[in-house]
């Protein structure tokens, strides 16, 4: 019984899926530079986020308690009329 070869040895084929995908992961890659990975850190950095949250919160905290120093002014005005018989 003879063997078959395969038309494309396993080999070359490997080589070949190799180098079809060498030129997008090349173009798809772009170096950063320490600056902007620092950035990219510092932007992203959940702790650093929480802080900015914590921040803010106690901003607005700070500002609803100066505000309950300030007078508050209330009213209500009601008019009604009544025609026709009333009941006793």
């Amino acid at each position: 019984m003879r063997k078959l070869k395969p038309a494309i040895p396993l080999a070359e084929a490997l080589v070949l899926g190799f180098l079809a995908f060498v030129p997008l992961q090349i173009a798809a890659q772009e170096a950063w530079t320490l600056q902007r990975c620092l950035d990219h850190a510092f932007e992203h950095n959940i702790q650093i986020q929480l802080g900015q949250l914590g921040e803010t919160s106690a901003a607005i905290g700070t500002q609803n308690a100066k505000g309950a120093f300030l007078p508050n002014l209330n009213g209500n005005l009601s008019h009604g009329y009544n025609f026709g018989r009333t009941i006793d």
